[in-house]
């Protein structure tokens, strides 16, 4: 049996084994992530694909799924503003409908990054013990 290509085909063992419609290559840059999956699929609700990032996100990003045009990628509803996505970091992206869902963010997305702020608590703390 042939590598199923299109919608309607039947897909091979080997390609749900190897993840071909859960797992994309990325490509692009740091705000316009392109992904890629063979074979090529077009966004539908609910769908999730995992890809490892390519580059550190820097502001507000955009998904383009096998050039099906580039859409918005949230996190909770929201846009991203820089860091949530991570060079080398495998990610998790879900279509809700209209927009990409970031699934699993890492980097600034769970920790507080360091600034003046944090730097002048912590003086604080050491200085009372």
């Amino acid at each position: 049996m042939g590598q199923g290509s299109g919608r309607t085909d039947s897909m091979r063992l080997d390609q749900l084994q190897d993840g071909d419609l859960t797992y994309a290559e990325a490509s692009g840059t740091k705000n316009a992530i392109v992904l890629t999956t063979t074979p090529t699929c077009s966004p539908v609700e609910g769908m999730v694909i995992g890809f490892f990032a390519e580059f550190d996100s820097d502001s507000t990003v955009t998904v383009d799924l096998n050039s099906g045009g580039a859409l918005a990628l949230q996190l909770g509803g929201a846009a991203l503003v820089g860091g949530e996505v991570n060079n080398g970091q495998f990610h998790q992206v879900a279509f809700d409908g209209t927009q990409w869902q970031l699934v699993n963010p890492y980097g600034a997305a769970l920790f507080q990054p360091l600034d003046a702020d944090l730097t002048t608590l912590s003086a604080l703390g050491s200085a009372a013990r």
